[in-house]
């Protein structure tokens, strides 16, 4: 839990310097990112889980920051629980999507 508050901490620390807009710019950079080391696991039989990894992580911090600095972690959180429920929703109705 240390850890966490830590990091917490840190992705605040990074947002409250540079602010929304500029870490909106690194979300959208970060997400090409992601979706160059996705396209490479294609490619390289999965050779490249580290890169993967780190964009990951990359996202994964942006998107943190923006959720706190926006109050969006419930209404995110509520989507998700949402967009699982669909999903199971369907897979029961034997629909593919």
């Amino acid at each position: 839990m240390k850890r966490e508050k830590q990091l917490e901490e840190k992705l605040m620390k990074v947002y409250c310097k540079y602010g929304l807009v500029h870490q909106l710019e690194k979300l959208q950079e970060e997400l090409r990112e992601l979706d160059e080391a996705t396209e490479q696991l294609f490619t390289s039989s999965y050779d490249c889980l580290d890169r993967f990894a780190e964009e990951i992580g990359d996202v994964e911090n942006v998107i943190a920051q923006l959720k706190n600095a926006l109050k969006l972690n419930e209404a995110v959180f509520e989507s998700r629980i949402a967009k699982m429920d669909r999903q199971l929703d369907r897979i029961a109705k034997g629909i593919e999507k």
